[in-house]
Protein backbone atom coordinates (compact mmCIF):
# COMPACT_ATOMS: atom_id res chain seq x y z
CA UNK A 1 0.00 0.00 0.00
CA UNK A 2 2.89 2.76 1.14
CA UNK A 3 4.28 1.94 -2.47
CA UNK A 4 1.43 2.63 -4.33
CA UNK A 5 0.76 5.98 -2.54
CA UNK A 6 4.40 6.66 -2.95
CA UNK A 7 4.30 5.93 -6.47
CA UNK A 8 0.92 8.23 -6.35
CA UNK A 9 2.61 11.28 -4.70
CA UNK A 10 5.52 11.12 -7.74
CA UNK A 11 3.14 11.05 -10.42
CA UNK A 12 0.93 13.75 -9.43
CA UNK A 13 3.20 16.33 -9.98
CA UNK A 14 4.17 15.34 -13.57
CA UNK A 15 0.58 15.60 -15.10
CA UNK A 16 0.15 19.63 -14.98
CA UNK A 17 -3.59 19.92 -15.18
CA UNK A 18 -5.69 22.32 -13.89
CA UNK A 19 -9.38 22.13 -12.63
CA UNK A 20 -10.83 25.72 -13.85
CA UNK A 21 -13.93 26.60 -11.14
CA UNK A 22 -15.70 29.86 -11.19
CA UNK A 23 -13.10 32.42 -9.31
CA UNK A 24 -11.07 29.04 -8.16
CA UNK A 25 -8.86 26.63 -9.55
CA UNK A 26 -6.42 24.34 -8.54
CA UNK A 27 -3.89 21.34 -9.93
CA UNK A 28 -4.90 18.24 -9.79
CA UNK A 29 -2.00 17.36 -8.08
CA UNK A 30 -3.18 18.71 -4.93
CA UNK A 31 -5.94 16.68 -3.84
CA UNK A 32 -3.57 13.75 -4.97
CA UNK A 33 -0.84 13.87 -2.35
CA UNK A 34 -3.18 15.60 0.26
CA UNK A 35 -5.21 12.23 0.17
CA UNK A 36 -2.16 9.98 0.00
CA UNK A 37 -0.57 12.00 3.02
CA UNK A 38 -3.66 11.88 4.87
CA UNK A 39 -3.46 8.03 3.93
CA UNK A 40 0.25 7.52 5.24
CA UNK A 41 -0.10 9.44 8.13
CA UNK A 42 -3.39 7.45 9.43
CA UNK A 43 -1.56 4.13 8.38
CA UNK A 44 1.41 5.22 10.68
CA UNK A 45 -0.56 5.29 13.83
CA UNK A 46 -2.94 2.79 13.22
CA UNK A 47 0.21 0.95 13.59
CA UNK A 48 1.50 3.06 16.75
CA UNK A 49 4.09 4.28 14.98
CA UNK A 50 5.33 7.75 16.11
CA UNK A 51 5.16 10.66 13.88
CA UNK A 52 8.20 12.19 14.15
CA UNK A 53 9.87 14.65 11.87
CA UNK A 54 13.50 15.44 11.61
CA UNK A 55 15.22 18.46 12.89
CA UNK A 56 17.52 18.68 10.17
CA UNK A 57 17.71 22.56 8.23
CA UNK A 58 16.22 21.22 5.00
CA UNK A 59 12.83 20.42 6.88
CA UNK A 60 13.27 23.60 9.14
CA UNK A 61 14.09 26.06 6.16
CA UNK A 62 10.63 24.46 4.34
CA UNK A 63 8.61 25.43 7.62
CA UNK A 64 10.60 29.09 7.91
CA UNK A 65 9.45 29.52 4.21
CA UNK A 66 6.16 28.55 4.62
CA UNK A 67 5.49 30.25 7.23
CA UNK A 68 7.12 33.37 5.72
CA UNK A 69 4.58 33.15 2.82
CA UNK A 70 1.47 33.06 5.34
CA UNK A 71 2.63 36.40 6.78
CA UNK A 72 3.65 38.09 3.52
CA UNK A 73 1.90 36.91 0.88
CA UNK A 74 -1.99 38.01 1.86
CA UNK A 75 -0.33 41.49 1.41
CA UNK A 76 0.41 41.14 -2.26
CA UNK A 77 -1.21 43.53 -4.33
CA UNK A 78 -3.23 40.39 -6.30
CA UNK A 79 -4.10 39.04 -2.93
CA UNK A 80 -5.66 35.93 -4.87
CA UNK A 81 -2.64 35.14 -5.92
CA UNK A 82 -0.86 35.35 -3.05
CA UNK A 83 -3.07 33.51 -1.12
CA UNK A 84 -2.57 30.86 -4.33
CA UNK A 85 0.77 31.25 -3.33
CA UNK A 86 0.55 29.82 0.04
CA UNK A 87 -1.18 26.61 -1.11
CA UNK A 88 0.92 26.02 -3.47
CA UNK A 89 3.96 25.95 -0.41
CA UNK A 90 1.75 24.62 2.05
CA UNK A 91 0.65 21.39 -0.07
CA UNK A 92 3.86 19.90 -1.08
CA UNK A 93 5.81 21.22 2.44
CA UNK A 94 3.23 18.88 4.33
CA UNK A 95 3.98 15.88 1.22
CA UNK A 96 7.34 16.40 2.05
CA UNK A 97 7.29 16.21 5.86
CA UNK A 98 4.86 13.24 6.02
CA UNK A 99 7.49 11.17 3.47
CA UNK A 100 9.68 11.66 6.25
CA UNK A 101 7.71 10.96 9.10
CA UNK A 102 5.83 8.22 7.98
CA UNK A 103 8.52 6.04 5.42
CA UNK A 104 10.68 4.82 8.33
CA UNK A 105 13.04 2.17 6.05
CA UNK A 106 12.84 0.80 2.16
CA UNK A 107 13.53 4.68 0.68
CA UNK A 108 15.79 2.48 -1.66
CA UNK A 109 12.72 1.23 -2.79
CA UNK A 110 11.25 4.60 -2.79
CA UNK A 111 14.13 5.51 -5.25
CA UNK A 112 13.32 3.07 -7.50
CA UNK A 113 9.30 3.74 -7.26
CA UNK A 114 10.58 7.20 -8.26
CA UNK A 115 12.65 5.76 -11.22
CA UNK A 116 10.27 4.02 -12.46
CA UNK A 117 7.88 6.86 -13.09
CA UNK A 118 10.42 9.10 -14.55
CA UNK A 119 11.20 5.64 -17.06
CA UNK A 120 6.82 5.88 -17.94
CA UNK A 121 7.48 10.36 -18.46
CA UNK A 122 10.34 9.44 -21.01
CA UNK A 123 8.31 6.83 -22.91
CA UNK A 124 5.84 9.59 -23.22
CA UNK A 125 7.65 11.95 -24.41
CA UNK A 126 9.85 9.52 -26.93
CA UNK A 127 6.21 8.05 -28.33
CA UNK A 128 5.71 12.14 -28.24
CA UNK A 129 8.10 13.38 -30.81
CA UNK A 130 7.51 10.61 -32.84
CA UNK A 131 3.70 10.97 -33.46
CA UNK A 132 3.81 15.20 -33.24
CA UNK A 133 1.02 14.86 -31.17
CA UNK A 134 -0.33 13.82 -27.94
CA UNK A 135 0.38 16.83 -25.66
CA UNK A 136 -2.53 17.22 -24.05
CA UNK A 137 -1.64 20.07 -20.67
CA UNK A 138 1.10 21.79 -23.50
CA UNK A 139 0.97 25.90 -22.65
CA UNK A 140 0.48 28.32 -25.16
CA UNK A 141 4.14 29.84 -24.11
CA UNK A 142 5.92 26.51 -25.31
CA UNK A 143 5.19 28.01 -28.86
CA UNK A 144 7.55 30.40 -28.35
CA UNK A 145 10.45 27.98 -27.59
CA UNK A 146 12.09 27.89 -31.11
CA UNK A 147 13.13 24.46 -32.51
CA UNK A 148 16.25 23.06 -32.71
CA UNK A 149 18.33 25.32 -35.32
CA UNK A 150 15.98 27.83 -35.97
CA UNK A 151 16.84 30.99 -36.51
CA UNK A 152 15.24 33.65 -33.61
CA UNK A 153 12.88 35.87 -34.89
CA UNK A 154 14.01 39.25 -35.62
CA UNK A 155 13.23 42.73 -33.50
CA UNK A 156 10.79 44.95 -33.71
CA UNK A 157 12.45 47.78 -36.55
CA UNK A 158 10.50 50.50 -35.09
CA UNK A 159 12.33 52.50 -31.67
CA UNK A 160 15.63 52.29 -30.73
CA UNK A 161 16.16 48.54 -31.09
CA UNK A 162 18.00 48.30 -33.80
CA UNK A 163 20.69 45.93 -32.72
CA UNK A 164 20.70 42.34 -33.89
CA UNK A 165 22.69 41.25 -31.29
CA UNK A 166 20.65 39.18 -29.01
CA UNK A 167 22.96 40.63 -25.59
CA UNK A 168 22.14 44.08 -26.78
CA UNK A 169 18.80 43.74 -28.10
CA UNK A 170 17.09 42.25 -24.92
CA UNK A 171 18.14 44.98 -22.36
CA UNK A 172 16.92 47.40 -24.64
CA UNK A 173 13.70 46.05 -24.99
CA UNK A 174 13.52 45.17 -21.44
CA UNK A 175 14.09 49.07 -20.96
CA UNK A 176 11.56 49.57 -23.25
CA UNK A 177 9.54 47.39 -21.68
CA UNK A 178 9.59 49.28 -18.21
CA UNK A 179 8.83 52.56 -20.13
CA UNK A 180 5.71 50.64 -20.87
CA UNK A 181 6.45 51.80 -24.45
CA UNK A 182 7.24 48.25 -25.89
CA UNK A 183 4.46 47.34 -28.79
CA UNK A 184 3.82 43.69 -29.44
CA UNK A 185 6.52 41.60 -31.20
CA UNK A 186 5.02 39.99 -34.25
CA UNK A 187 7.61 37.51 -34.47
CA UNK A 188 6.47 36.56 -30.86
CA UNK A 189 2.63 37.17 -31.83
CA UNK A 190 3.11 34.63 -34.94
CA UNK A 191 5.15 32.50 -32.72
CA UNK A 192 2.34 32.27 -30.21
CA UNK A 193 0.09 31.55 -32.88
CA UNK A 194 1.88 28.57 -34.15
CA UNK A 195 1.61 25.20 -33.80
CA UNK A 196 4.15 23.83 -31.23
CA UNK A 197 7.22 21.77 -32.69
CA UNK A 198 7.49 18.24 -31.93
CA UNK A 199 9.39 18.66 -28.56
CA UNK A 200 8.63 15.74 -25.81
CA UNK A 201 6.76 17.76 -22.63
CA UNK A 202 5.11 14.70 -21.23
CA UNK A 203 2.02 15.21 -19.12
CA UNK A 204 4.23 18.55 -18.71
CA UNK A 205 3.28 22.60 -19.38
CA UNK A 206 6.57 23.32 -20.71
CA UNK A 207 9.36 20.98 -22.57
CA UNK A 208 11.75 23.00 -20.30
CA UNK A 209 9.90 21.61 -17.12
CA UNK A 210 10.48 18.07 -18.89
CA UNK A 211 14.26 18.82 -18.84
CA UNK A 212 14.76 19.88 -15.91
CA UNK A 213 12.92 16.51 -14.18
CA UNK A 214 14.29 14.18 -16.84
CA UNK A 215 17.70 16.22 -16.23
CA UNK A 216 17.76 14.93 -12.37
CA UNK A 217 16.05 11.68 -13.67
CA UNK A 218 19.14 11.20 -15.73
CA UNK A 219 21.74 11.43 -12.90
CA UNK A 220 19.46 9.16 -10.66
CA UNK A 221 19.38 6.57 -13.29
CA UNK A 222 23.15 6.89 -14.06
CA UNK A 223 23.94 5.78 -10.12
CA UNK A 224 21.18 2.84 -10.32
CA UNK A 225 22.87 1.59 -13.58
CA UNK A 226 26.43 1.33 -12.01
CA UNK A 227 24.74 -0.26 -8.97
CA UNK A 228 22.92 -2.82 -10.30
CA UNK A 229 25.43 -3.52 -13.33
CA UNK A 230 22.89 -5.17 -15.73
CA UNK A 231 22.06 -3.92 -18.87
CA UNK A 232 18.71 -3.23 -18.03
CA UNK A 233 19.80 -0.50 -15.94
CA UNK A 234 21.84 1.20 -18.97
CA UNK A 235 18.73 0.43 -21.06
CA UNK A 236 16.84 2.61 -19.04
CA UNK A 237 19.51 5.28 -18.75
CA UNK A 238 19.40 5.25 -23.08
CA UNK A 239 15.40 5.94 -22.70
CA UNK A 240 15.76 8.80 -20.35
CA UNK A 241 18.69 10.02 -21.84
CA UNK A 242 17.07 10.29 -25.87
CA UNK A 243 13.44 11.71 -23.54
CA UNK A 244 15.77 14.16 -22.49
CA UNK A 245 17.43 14.79 -25.88
CA UNK A 246 14.13 15.89 -27.41
CA UNK A 247 12.98 18.24 -24.85
CA UNK A 248 15.43 20.84 -26.70
CA UNK A 249 15.75 22.09 -23.05
CA UNK A 250 19.61 23.77 -23.53
CA UNK A 251 19.99 24.71 -19.77
CA UNK A 252 19.42 20.90 -18.56
CA UNK A 253 21.94 19.62 -21.26
CA UNK A 254 24.37 21.89 -19.59
CA UNK A 255 24.01 21.55 -16.45
CA UNK A 256 23.34 17.48 -16.59
CA UNK A 257 27.40 17.62 -18.50
CA UNK A 258 27.97 19.52 -15.06
CA UNK A 259 26.75 16.59 -12.83
CA UNK A 260 28.31 14.19 -14.72
CA UNK A 261 31.39 15.56 -14.85
CA UNK A 262 30.76 16.12 -10.92
CA UNK A 263 29.85 12.32 -10.61
CA UNK A 264 32.77 10.79 -12.10
CA UNK A 265 35.24 13.58 -10.75
CA UNK A 266 34.11 13.70 -7.10
CA UNK A 267 34.09 9.41 -6.84
CA UNK A 268 37.73 9.34 -8.20
CA UNK A 269 39.61 12.13 -7.20
CA UNK A 270 40.21 12.26 -3.35
CA UNK A 271 42.49 15.44 -3.11
CA UNK A 272 40.27 18.82 -2.54
CA UNK A 273 43.34 20.58 -4.62
CA UNK A 274 42.81 18.71 -7.31
CA UNK A 275 39.31 18.91 -7.83
CA UNK A 276 39.63 23.06 -7.39
CA UNK A 277 42.88 22.75 -9.85
CA UNK A 278 40.60 20.85 -12.59
CA UNK A 279 37.80 23.44 -11.94
CA UNK A 280 40.03 26.15 -12.04
CA UNK A 281 40.85 25.28 -15.30
CA UNK A 282 37.49 24.31 -16.38
CA UNK A 283 35.93 27.47 -16.05
CA UNK A 284 37.45 29.79 -18.25
CA UNK A 285 37.37 26.85 -20.91
CA UNK A 286 33.49 27.31 -20.51
CA UNK A 287 33.70 31.05 -20.88
CA UNK A 288 35.61 30.66 -24.10
CA UNK A 289 33.24 28.43 -25.43
CA UNK A 290 29.97 30.25 -24.25
CA UNK A 291 31.61 32.95 -26.16
CA UNK A 292 32.30 31.13 -29.15
CA UNK A 293 28.45 29.55 -29.15
CA UNK A 294 25.86 31.03 -32.20
CA UNK A 295 23.57 32.73 -31.60
CA UNK A 296 20.87 30.27 -32.16
CA UNK A 297 22.05 29.12 -28.29
CA UNK A 298 23.24 32.59 -27.41
CA UNK A 299 19.16 34.22 -27.83
CA UNK A 300 18.05 32.16 -25.02
CA UNK A 301 20.40 33.00 -22.30
CA UNK A 302 20.22 36.96 -23.50
CA UNK A 303 16.76 37.22 -23.30
CA UNK A 304 16.60 35.61 -19.87
CA UNK A 305 19.34 38.49 -19.08
CA UNK A 306 16.69 41.16 -20.04
CA UNK A 307 14.51 39.79 -17.98
CA UNK A 308 17.05 39.94 -15.06
CA UNK A 309 18.01 43.67 -15.92
CA UNK A 310 14.35 44.54 -15.16
CA UNK A 311 14.23 42.46 -11.96
CA UNK A 312 17.22 44.36 -10.80
CA UNK A 313 15.72 47.65 -12.22
CA UNK A 314 12.61 46.54 -9.96
CA UNK A 315 14.93 46.58 -6.78
CA UNK A 316 16.20 49.92 -7.14
CA UNK A 317 13.14 51.91 -7.48
CA UNK A 318 11.50 49.72 -4.67
CA UNK A 319 13.90 48.37 -1.85
CA UNK A 320 10.75 47.61 0.20
CA UNK A 321 10.73 44.49 -1.76
CA UNK A 322 14.18 43.50 -0.25
CA UNK A 323 12.26 43.35 2.84
CA UNK A 324 8.81 42.18 2.59
CA UNK A 325 8.78 40.48 -1.30
CA UNK A 326 5.60 40.75 -2.82
CA UNK A 327 7.38 41.98 -5.96
CA UNK A 328 6.45 39.80 -8.66
CA UNK A 329 2.74 41.51 -9.25
CA UNK A 330 5.03 44.44 -10.32
CA UNK A 331 7.34 42.51 -12.34
CA UNK A 332 4.92 41.06 -14.61
CA UNK A 333 3.57 44.40 -15.19
CA UNK A 334 7.18 45.83 -16.05
CA UNK A 335 9.27 42.41 -18.16
CA UNK A 336 8.41 41.19 -21.55
CA UNK A 337 7.59 38.05 -19.80
CA UNK A 338 5.65 36.98 -16.19
CA UNK A 339 8.51 35.53 -14.83
CA UNK A 340 12.42 35.89 -14.19
CA UNK A 341 13.56 32.47 -15.47
CA UNK A 342 15.71 32.70 -12.19
CA UNK A 343 14.96 30.85 -9.27
CA UNK A 344 17.07 32.73 -6.75
CA UNK A 345 15.67 36.37 -8.66
CA UNK A 346 12.31 34.57 -8.05
CA UNK A 347 12.47 34.05 -4.45
CA UNK A 348 14.08 37.98 -3.68
CA UNK A 349 10.87 39.56 -5.30
CA UNK A 350 9.05 37.33 -4.12
CA UNK A 351 9.88 37.03 -0.34
CA UNK A 352 12.72 39.06 -0.24
CA UNK A 353 16.01 38.41 1.03
CA UNK A 354 14.49 36.20 4.16
CA UNK A 355 13.15 33.97 1.81
CA UNK A 356 16.30 33.96 -0.67
CA UNK A 357 18.69 33.30 2.41
CA UNK A 358 16.28 30.25 3.24
CA UNK A 359 16.61 28.56 -0.50
CA UNK A 360 20.03 29.51 -0.26
CA UNK A 361 20.50 27.37 3.28
CA UNK A 362 19.20 24.40 1.96
CA UNK A 363 21.00 24.75 -0.98
CA UNK A 364 24.23 24.73 1.41
CA UNK A 365 22.90 22.35 3.58
CA UNK A 366 22.39 19.63 1.04
CA UNK A 367 25.75 20.67 -0.70
CA UNK A 368 27.82 20.28 2.71
CA UNK A 369 25.84 17.39 3.30
CA UNK A 370 27.19 15.44 0.27
CA UNK A 371 30.28 16.22 0.79
CA UNK A 372 30.69 15.38 3.81
CA UNK A 373 28.97 11.69 3.13
CA UNK A 374 31.63 11.86 0.55
CA UNK A 375 34.72 11.87 2.83
CA UNK A 376 32.85 9.68 5.60
CA UNK A 377 33.14 7.01 2.76
CA UNK A 378 29.64 6.77 2.22
CA UNK A 379 29.84 7.02 -1.69
CA UNK A 380 32.95 4.43 -2.19
CA UNK A 381 30.18 1.37 -1.72
CA UNK A 382 26.95 3.37 -2.56
CA UNK A 383 26.34 4.74 -6.37
CA UNK A 384 23.18 5.25 -5.59
CA UNK A 385 23.29 7.97 -3.08
CA UNK A 386 25.80 10.81 -4.91
CA UNK A 387 23.86 10.35 -8.27
CA UNK A 388 20.50 11.20 -5.90
CA UNK A 389 22.65 14.40 -4.06
CA UNK A 390 23.90 15.29 -7.75
CA UNK A 391 19.89 14.85 -9.25
CA UNK A 392 18.82 16.88 -6.34
CA UNK A 393 21.39 20.07 -6.48
CA UNK A 394 20.45 19.52 -10.31
CA UNK A 395 17.22 21.58 -10.29
CA UNK A 396 18.83 24.29 -8.26
CA UNK A 397 22.02 24.43 -10.72
CA UNK A 398 19.06 24.94 -13.46
CA UNK A 399 17.77 27.68 -11.04
CA UNK A 400 20.20 29.63 -12.40
CA UNK A 401 18.30 29.81 -15.51
CA UNK A 402 14.45 28.39 -15.18
CA UNK A 403 12.31 29.40 -11.89
CA UNK A 404 12.38 25.82 -10.85
CA UNK A 405 10.33 26.43 -7.59
CA UNK A 406 7.22 28.67 -9.50
CA UNK A 407 4.18 26.79 -8.73
CA UNK A 408 2.97 23.84 -6.81
CA UNK A 409 3.70 20.87 -9.29
CA UNK A 410 7.38 22.25 -9.50
CA UNK A 411 8.00 22.62 -5.88
CA UNK A 412 6.68 19.62 -5.23
CA UNK A 413 9.02 17.96 -7.76
CA UNK A 414 12.05 19.33 -6.01
CA UNK A 415 10.96 18.07 -2.39
CA UNK A 416 9.99 14.64 -4.01
CA UNK A 417 14.15 14.42 -4.73
CA UNK A 418 15.01 16.06 -1.75
CA UNK A 419 13.20 13.70 0.65
CA UNK A 420 14.69 10.87 -1.52
CA UNK A 421 17.60 11.95 -0.93
CA UNK A 422 17.13 12.33 2.48
CA UNK A 423 15.61 9.34 3.10
CA UNK A 424 18.27 7.54 1.38
CA UNK A 425 21.20 9.19 2.95
CA UNK A 426 19.53 8.57 6.24
CA UNK A 427 19.45 4.89 5.67
CA UNK A 428 23.38 5.18 4.40
CA UNK A 429 24.68 6.45 7.51
CA UNK A 430 22.57 4.27 9.66
CA UNK A 431 23.64 0.61 7.93
CA UNK A 432 27.61 2.46 8.12
CA UNK A 433 27.36 3.31 11.85
CA UNK A 434 25.98 -0.79 12.30
CA UNK A 435 28.74 -2.13 10.51
CA UNK A 436 31.59 -2.18 12.84
CA UNK A 437 29.15 -3.48 15.49
CA UNK A 438 27.84 -6.24 13.30
CA UNK A 439 31.71 -6.97 11.97
CA UNK A 440 32.36 -7.20 15.92
CA UNK A 441 29.36 -9.92 16.47
CA UNK A 442 30.66 -11.79 13.54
Amino acid sequence: MTQVLLFLIFLAPTIQYRVELPGFSFAVMEPVVLAASAILILGSRARKQPLVIPRTWPEIGLIAIGVWAILVRPWSSDWKHGLSDIRDWVIPIITFLTLLATVRHGWRNAVQILLAMIVLTSLVGIVQRATGGFRPFISPEANLKLPPGAVPPPGPSWGPVTSTNPCVRYPQLALLSEQGVLEEDPALTAAAAREAPPYAVGFFAHPNSLGMFLSAGFMLALGWAKQRRHLGGWLILGVIGLALFFTYAKSSYAVLALGLGAYFLLRRIRSLKVIAAVALVLIPLAVLMLARLPVSVLNGLCWRYGLWTTAFHQLSTAPLVLLVGNGMDAFRGLAYYSQPHNTYIYALLEYGLLGLAVVFGVVAWVAVAGWRDRRGGLWERDCVLPAMWLATLAFFAIGLTESVLMGVEQRMIVLNFLACYLGLRQEARGLADSSPSDQARS
